[in-house]
C-alpha cells in the first residue's frame, strides 16, 4: 500500500509547483486592467471660449499705388490691363485660384467660410499658394498678399515668398502688410507664388490681389 501513496504525493507536488506561474499570469492580467484610459464622467468646462475674431482687414492698394510699385522696379507700364481678387471666401476664379498646403486646410478653412480671413501659423508648415493663368506674355503681373502680421512677444514675423522664379525671405513688422512681388512671364500658362510663415508668429490673410499691367 505504500507505493500508491508515494505516486499520489508526487502528483500533488507537481500540481502545487505549477500554480505560481498561473497566479503570476493572473496578476499580470489584473495589472493591465488597472492601467486603463482615465474617464472624466459628467465633466464641465473650465473656461469660456469665444470664436476667434480676426482684426480689421488692411486697406486695399489703390490703382495708383499699384502702378507706382511696378514702376519703381524700372518697368515701363502705362496702366492696369486686368485684375483678379481672390479671398478665402471666394478662392477660385476662371483665371486663378488659391490653394492651401500643409495643415492650412483644417480649422482656418472653417473660419474663412464665415469670417472671410485665413489664419496661418508658421509652427506647423502652413502656407498659402496663389495660382493664376497668364494670357498675355511680357506683361508684368503684380501679386499682392493682403495680410496682417500677428507676432508673438519678442518676435517679428518671418516669411518665405517663393515660386515662378522668386525665392526670398522677409521680416515683417506687426500690423497691416502688403507682401508684394512682380512676375514678368515669358510665355502664357499657369504661374504661382506662395507665402509661408517660418516662425511661430502668424498671419491673418484677407486676400491675394493679382494685377496685370500693360
Amino acid at each position: 500500500m505504500a507505493r500508491p501513496t508515494i505516486r499520489l504525493s508526487i502528483l500533488l507536488l507537481a500540481a502545487i509547483t505549477s500554480q505560481p506561474a498561473a497566479l503570476t499570469a493572473q496578476r499580470s492580467a489584473s495589472d493591465a486592467t488597472d492601467s486603463r484610459i482615465p474617464i472624466a464622467r459628467n465633466a464641465t468646462p473650465t473656461t469660456e471660449r469665444s470664436d476667434v475674431r480676426a482684426p480689421s482687414a488692411p486697406t486695399r492698394l489703390s490703382a495708383d499705388e499699384r502702378l507706382t510699385l511696378v514702376r519703381s522696379a524700372d518697368l515701363d507700364v502705362g496702366g492696369i490691363s486686368s485684375e483678379l481678387r481672390l479671398t478665402p471666401r471666394a478662392p477660385f476664379d476662371a483665371n486663378g485660384s488659391i490653394s492651401f498646403f500643409g495643415q492650412a486646410t483644417l480649422l482656418p478653412m472653417q473660419a474663412a467660410e464665415t469670417s472671410g480671413y485665413l489664419l496661418l501659423k508658421g509652427d506647423a508648415e502652413w502656407g498659402l499658394k496663389a495660382e493664376f493663368r497668364v494670357l498675355h506674355p511680357d506683361r508684368p503681373v503684380l501679386v499682392d498678399f493682403v495680410v496682417k502680421a500677428a507676432s508673438l512677444p519678442g518676435e517679428g514675423v518671418t516669411i518665405r515668398l517663393a515660386g515662378s522664379g522668386i525665392s526670398e525671405q522677409r521680416s515683417l513688422q506687426p500690423g497691416d502688410q502688403h507682401v508684394t512681388a512682380i512676375i514678368v512671364p515669358k510665355t502664357h500658362g499657369w504661374y504661382y507664388l506662395y507665402l509661408e510663415p517660418l516662425n511661430k508668429s502668424g498671419l491673418w490673410v484677407y486676400a491675394v490681389e493679382i494685377t496685370v499691367l500693360e
